[in-house]
């Protein structure tokens, strides 16, 4: 499995230190959710597309949060379609990325676990800017 290289796509940096991030969780929520778009419900209040470190991600769940709010499939299909719509395929990584994040999460049973990550590493990087 081939993944995506970490990039500081926020250009937020703490002198030569990468801001508390966690990419493989990023992945995995994302994968979860195209798994189980019921899932949705569990995260919607925990998780914001501004928790995400990687952009992509964040334009990706924003998608997501789009759809679920519409009613409409949380799929392969429907997300590459409407983030195509929006200019922002290639952004996000195009069609091959996406159906790679569906592919490596081997079960969507730990979603909230992986939500968790996600804010907390938000919640840290909040802090460190605070600071």
């Amino acid at each position: 499995m081939q993944t995506a290289p970490l990039r500081d796509t926020k250009a937020f940096r703490t002198g030569v230190r990468i801001p508390p991030q966690d990419a493989d969780a990023e992945r995995a929520l994302l994968g979860s959710l195209m798994l189980n778009p019921k899932g949705m419900h569990q995260v919607v209040d925990i998780v914001r597309p501004e928790s995400f470190y990687l952009d992509r991600h964040a334009e990706i769940y924003r998608v997501m949060q789009d759809l679920f709010s519409k009613g409409e499939p949380i799929d392969l299909v429907s997300v590459t379609s409407m983030l195509r719509e929006r200019g922002l395929l290639d952004r996000a990584g195009g069609g091959s990325y996406l159906a790679e994040l569906s592919n490596m999460v081997p079960s969507a049973a730990n979603l909230e676990h992986y939500a968790g990550i996600v804010h907390k590493k938000f919640a840290l990087r909040q802090l460190i800017r605070t600071s």
